[in-house]
C-alpha cells in the first residue's frame, strides 16, 4: 500500500490522464457515429474506417473505453481523497 503522498499525486494524476483519453476516444467515436447518421450515409458507414474482420470488435471496444475511463476517473478521485486524509493527518 502505497503511503507517499508523492507517489499517490503520481498515480491520481496518471489515472486521471487516462481516464480523460479514453473517455474523449468514446466521445470521438460517438460523435463520428452521429456524423455519419446525420450525412444520411448507409448503415454501418461508420464502421467502413476499420478492417472488415476487426468491425464486430467495434462496439465491445467503445463500451470498454467508456468503462475503462469511468473507473480510472473513480480510482483517480479515490487516491486523490487517500493523499488529502495522508497529508490532512500528518
Amino acid at each position: 500500500m502505497v503511503t507517499s503522498p508523492t507517489t499517490l499525486r503520481r498515480l491520481y494524476i496518471l489515472l486521471y490522464i487516462f481516464g480523460t483519453i479514453s473517455l474523449l476516444v468514446a466521445v470521438c467515436a460517438l460523435f463520428w457515429i452521429a456524423y455519419c447518421i446525420l450525412i444520411g450515409a448507409e448503415p454501418l458507414a461508420a464502421l467502413v474506417l476499420l478492417p472488415e474482420n476487426t468491425r464486430i470488435f467495434a462496439l465491445p471496444a467503445l463500451l470498454i473505453s467508456m468503462l475503462a475511463g469511468g473507473a480510472a476517473w473513480n480510482k483517480g478521485a479515490k487516491l486523490q481523497q487517500r493523499e488529502k486524509d495522508l497529508i490532512h493527518r500528518r
